[in-house]
């Protein structure tokens, strides 16, 4: 969770099997600033979980019978973000399809890595769109047990010195 970024929205929608063109989900123009936003990230080749990732990307292998990505678009949804980003690269057509055909297609908004950045490089890659409002940044990739809720709250009570909490 990182404090104080301010956020221009980015969208990119997968447009083809060869390129990637700025727009929503539903052909809209970018909405406007969320009062949280969350990125997860879900653009590595998960090569640790092969051979179960040959074919899918991590982020969608499924753990108690919903993918990954499911788990987080749904604790952040609770949680109240409104503005989900997600990074893409390795099999990126199937977490594009898999958003576009879930419930969380209005508040979700695809950032497709032609080239693999990793986390800081993605981070830095995007920073005009990060920049002045709060933004949760995780790995989709990972299962966690911890709430959101209970997550910020520890991070609201943190030293004035502690600029973000991993």
């Amino acid at each position: 969770y990182l404090g104080s970024w301010h956020i221009r929205q980015c969208c990119c929608e997968y447009s083809g099997k060869q390129s990637w063109q700025p727009t929503n989900f539903d052909g809209r123009t970018p909405r406007g600033i969320a009062k949280m936003r969350a990125l997860l990230l879900a653009a590595g080749f998960g090569r640790r979980l092969r051979p179960l990732t040959n074919t899918r990307p991590k982020c969608l292998i499924p753990v108690d019978g919903k993918p990954l990505l499911e788990h987080w678009l749904e604790a952040l949804h609770t949680a109240g973000f409104d503005d989900i980003m997600i990074n893409t690269h390795y099999l990126s057509e199937q977490v594009y399809d898999f958003v576009q055909n879930s419930s969380f297609t209005d508040i979700c908004t695809i950032l497709h890595e032609p080239q693999l950045r990793g986390t800081a490089g993605t981070l830095m890659a995007n920073i005009d769109i990060f920049r002045g409002d709060d933004l949760f940044m995780a790995h989709a990739d990972n299962y966690i047990t911890a709430t959101i809720p209970g997550f910020l709250a520890a991070f609201d009570r943190r030293q004035d010195s502690a600029i973000m909490s991993m």
